[in-house]
């Protein structure tokens, strides 16, 4: 059976492994991204990972006369040749054309990357791309915290907030992405206060939040430094986690009365923190739903981890394809 190549292109980190057709992450790597070099540098970056996997299957792109694809090796390794290419990544993303159309300041040069034709001429294999936040959301539908809600609402808490909807009926299931593919940009909403929502809630805003109460550099602290001072009773720290909980959960709450979702998963490197993090954010989400409502809201942290984007790149790949066969795409 064909293996596919899975590539999570991020803000920091580009992680990259290899996903069989039942779904199984049969091994995964990671490289820094190099992402304020901008575009084309991740274009070079996914490049030099593709040529890598393929010259070790054999499969090298050549081109010939009369031989215009991807070589496939003949000396038994047939088992190892690549499928499909998966890729997921920051920004937002038409998955009809596999293009970026827009991109935040962290990665410039990034908009108007159009990842399935570049990847598609120069390999010859079959290329689909996602938003990251979707795939996130795609993999703890289907394998995570998610797995067998009708609905799945998946938010991401780090350098901003991303957001994404899985919806499935009995027949279906998919990420609802809205009109113009940018459904779910929940770290753009107001919420009242001096900022956006991932200006406010995120875990650069903690960060940022806690260095200026203490007169230091923003990025001399991180999520963990901040939550094991909590822990030893820092009262800047925990005084400064209670507001993010707080506005997590109006946001969270505010998303729920309009969604409505059977399971809300929070993913995120600041979810590691479950036992000081759940039990607030619950109460946060008490807090602001209606007690009705709030019963039948079930919230969890993400379980699938640094595999998400991988995992969920491939399960966006196997959807479109059976999309395109008139075949289920759940």
């Amino acid at each position: 059976m064909g293996k596919y190549i899975c590539i999570d292109i991020g803000g920091t980190a580009i992680k990259y492994g290899l996903v069989s057709e039942e779904g199984e992450i049969l091994e995964a790597h990671e490289r820094p991204s190099q992402a304020d070099r901008g575009g084309p540098q991740l274009v070079t970056n996914v490049r030099e990972i593709l040529d890598a996997y393929l010259k070790e299957t054999g499969q090298i792109y050549k081109t010939t006369p009369d031989r215009d694809k991807t070589s496939i090796p003949d000396r038994g390794e047939t088992k190892r040749v690549c499928a499909g290419i998966c890729i997921s990544t920051a920004g937002m993303v038409d998955p009809i054309s596999g293009s970026v159309f827009h991109s935040g300041p962290t990665i410039p040069d990034y908009r108007g990357t159009c990842w399935k034709q570049i990847l598609g001429q120069a390999y010859h294999l079959p290329v689909e791309v996602e938003n990251d936040v979707n795939c996130a959301c795609l993999a703890e539908a289907l394998a995570g915290s998610g797995r067998g809600c009708r609905s799945v609402l998946t938010l991401t808490v780090g350098t901003g907030i991303g957001g994404a909807l899985y919806l499935r009926n009995e027949d279906c299931g998919g990420i609802y992405r809205g009109f113009g593919n940018a459904a779910c940009a929940v770290g753009y909403m107001d919420l009242g206060g001096p900022g956006r929502f991932e200006e406010m809630a995120s875990t650069s805003a903690l960060c940022q939040r806690v260095a200026e109460a203490r007169g230091e550099k923003a990025e001399d602290w991180d999520g963990l430094r901040i939550f094991t001072a909590a822990e030893e009773g820092d009262q800047i720290c925990i005084r400064e986690i209670d507001r993010m909980v707080d506005l997590l959960g109006r946001g969270m709450a505010n998303l729920a009365y309009i969604l409505n979702p059977e399971c809300l998963v929070l993913g995120g490197g600041i979810m590691k923190q479950e036992d000081y993090l759940y039990p607030r954010l619950r109460g946060a989400l008490d807090h602001y739903l209606e007690p009705e409502i709030a019963k039948k809201t079930r919230l969890a942290m993400a379980a699938m981890g640094n595999r998400a984007g991988m995992l969920g790149a491939y399960y966006h790949f196997r959807s479109m394809r059976e999309n395109r066969r008139g075949g289920d795409p759940g």
